[in-house]
């Protein structure tokens, strides 16, 4: 025990790596106190004692490959831990202490059975890596948001079956990958960061909004082609149609069915297909599950879509009072072009006084622009849903498929004006003129 004690004392990093531990020794809580890393990997470690927080100058601990169960609400305490290793362990949630880690840099929790997140994310302002591969998620907290330096999260292999709105504001991320999920669908929005974004293996996702879609081909070919799409980080992405597949989940869907509209140019050349929406209530119908804050893709009588409620009007003024929210085309010295997100917040918004439906709307932000002026949409909006082809090879030979893609229009008169603009584009004058259809406003519930 004294030679413990003597090998603590001497060091500034402790290297205990495959030792057979089951309980931290006690050794630790009286000569530790100047210990900054301290590496446990490989032992047999089923708890965290109570007295970690005389750790007071601890930086950096690594605890893969143990049997832990539930990390200490004390951990919070050790307020200098830049690194947090858990991953390969038994843990189930991660408690809310870790929230208050606000020189957190890395936590790293991958392989574990987390269902829950309970710490919350807005005191982890430094944090850069987010890794929860392998274990048991059902969904990601909106407030990740706070986390402004995100650089890298990894999402892989859980049950998640949405991300959260507004992750793709986060100004820094590189990289994204959310590969093995349950996904339902994707953001609306490319992202501000243009990050490598991966989802292979969403057996469920059946469409791509046509800014995403364009990003991430960009990123994969470094040049901009609305025809055919390379959605090389989406094997396994169910993209092809499927008539006859409903889904069995609990998410409201908006069913339709698609009849498919070649369009060529004056070779006779098929250029682009188009797909106009008719709703059928048969089970044989194609289901898209939209983001469930849209509450109102909405039609009248005869056909005609309804005007926005006065709950959206009034999230989009209130958001921009305080927000500039567009779509930037950035294009390159060799010509290529992409789109990126941007976002400004000015005169420093304060919604206190607001109802708290429209507090946490407005935090949030919205869930799409209007494709055609680039406004916010909240919960009402106008779909087209368009036929588009994609490969997912790097090779020079392309087969290609197809996949669902959607436009979010904020009103009629954008969607009627976009349509009108599209036809006289020099890229659409060789089109034939489409039908303009539009979404039921009834969702059946699966």
């Amino acid at each position: 025990m004294e030679e413990l004690a003597a090998e603590i004392m001497e060091k500034h990093i402790l290297h205990w790596n495959c030792r057979g531990f089951t309980d931290l020794p006690e050794e630790l809580k009286t000569a530790g106190h100047q210990l900054q890393e301290i590496y446990l990997k490989w032992n047999c470690l089923v708890s965290l004692p109570s007295w970690i927080t005389n750790f007071k100058n601890l930086t950096n601990l690594y605890l893969q490959y143990n049997q832990i169960e539930n990390l200490p609400d004390e951990l919070s305490q050790v307020s200098k831990l830049k690194v947090l290793d858990v991953s390969n362990n038994k843990i189930q949630v991660l408690p809310r202490g870790i929230g208050c880690l606000s020189h957190l840099t890395h936590l790293l929790a991958s392989d574990n059975t987390l269902k829950f997140i309970r710490c919350e994310f807005q005191m982890l302002k430094l944090l850069q890596v987010l890794d929860l591969r392998n274990n048991s998620l059902q969904n990601l907290p909106e407030d990740i948001l706070e986390c402004q330096a995100l650089e890298e999260i990894a999402l892989d292999n859980n049950n998640l079956t949405m991300l959260p709105d507004n992750i793709v504001y986060l100004p820094l991320l590189e990289n994204l990958s959310v590969c093995g999920n349950n996904l339902l669908y994707l953001p609306l929005q490319p992202f501000m960061s243009n990050p490598t974004f991966t989802f292979e293996n969403n057996f469920n996702l059946n469409y791509i909004s046509l800014w995403l879609g364009q990003q991430i081909s960009f990123n994969n070919t470094r040049e901009f082609n609305d025809n055919a799409w390379n959605l090389l980080g989406a094997q396994g992405y169910v993209l092809k149609l499927q008539e006859g597949k409903v889904s069995t989940c609990t998410y409201y869907n908006v069913l339709i069915k698609i009849t498919v509209h070649r369009c060529f140019d004056r070779e006779s050349v098929p250029i682009m297909r188009h797909a106009d929406i008719i709703v059928k209530e048969e089970t044989s119908n194609i289901p898209l599950t939209l983001p469930l804050s849209l509450k109102n893709i909405t039609t009248g009588p005869n056909n005609q879509p309804l005007v926005p409620s006065l709950l959206e009007l009034a999230l989009r003024v209130s958001y921009n009072l305080g927000h500039h929210q567009f779509i930037e085309k950035e294009e390159s010295h060799c010509g290529s072009i992409t789109y990126r997100l941007k976002r400004c917040i000015f005169n420093n918004p304060d919604y206190k006084s607001l109802p708290l439906v429209l507090q946490h709307r407005l935090k949030v932000g919205p869930v799409g622009l209007c494709y055609c002026c680039q406004g916010p949409v909240f919960t009402y909006g106008i779909i087209w849903v368009i036929l588009k082809d994609y490969y997912c090879e790097s090779s020079a030979v392309r087969q290609l498929s197809n996949v669902l893609s959607i436009a979010v229009f904020c009103s009629v008169l954008c969607s009627v004006s976009y349509s009108n603009w599209e036809r006289q584009s020099d890229i659409q004058w060789k089109l034939e003129p489409r039908k303009l259809t539009w979404f039921c406003e009834k969702r059946q519930k699966n």
